[in-house]
């Protein structure tokens, strides 16, 4: 959302923040800013993934990637966006109340746990079945579930 603000923006000619201008030499020094300063840069703190700032290249606003960087939230992300290898889970379950489909079956690792009136979780787990990571899934739909799930559930296949 503000990758698309700052784009509509630059497309519509008007300028990303007052202490940005086309010749303005921006500092290659990281550090972070307060909330404030990367309001008037045009950035939200509290939701800007630092993995975002790696698509402003595609939009010709190299320029912000410093500022970007000082006002983003680490997810993980290296300087080109991508973490590298992203950790696969060789078990989870999957707690849920109800379930309305056959795609369950194409995951061997997944359990599934039906617990009434429960709000949907996915546990995470290793192979001895210790549970690593725990999602709140109440506002995910199914085809998030299922890319989550073939993004970090192990596959047998090789």
């Amino acid at each position: 959302m503000i990758l698309m603000t700052m784009i509509a923006r630059v497309l519509d000619g008007l300028p990303l923040a007052a202490s940005i201008q086309e010749d303005d030499q921006v500092p290659s020094v990281l550090s972070e800013l307060a909330s404030l300063e990367c309001s008037d840069l045009g950035f939200d703190k509290s939701s800007l993934l630092c993995s975002s700032c790696s698509l402003l290249p595609h939009f010709d606003l190299q320029p912000l990637i410093p500022h970007c960087r000082e006002c983003c939230i680490d997810d993980g992300a290296g300087e080109d966006g991508d973490s590298g290898v992203k950790r696969k889970y060789p078990r989870a379950i999957l707690e849920v109340s109800f379930v309305k489909s056959e795609r369950p079956r194409r995951f061997p690792g997944l359990q599934i746990v039906y617990k009434r009136g429960a709000d949907p979780v996915i546990k995470l787990m290793d192979a001895v079945g210790n549970i690593e990571e725990e999602l709140a899934v109440d506002q995910w739909d199914t085809d998030s579930v299922e890319e989550f799930l073939l993004e970090y559930l192990e596959s047998n296949e090789l």
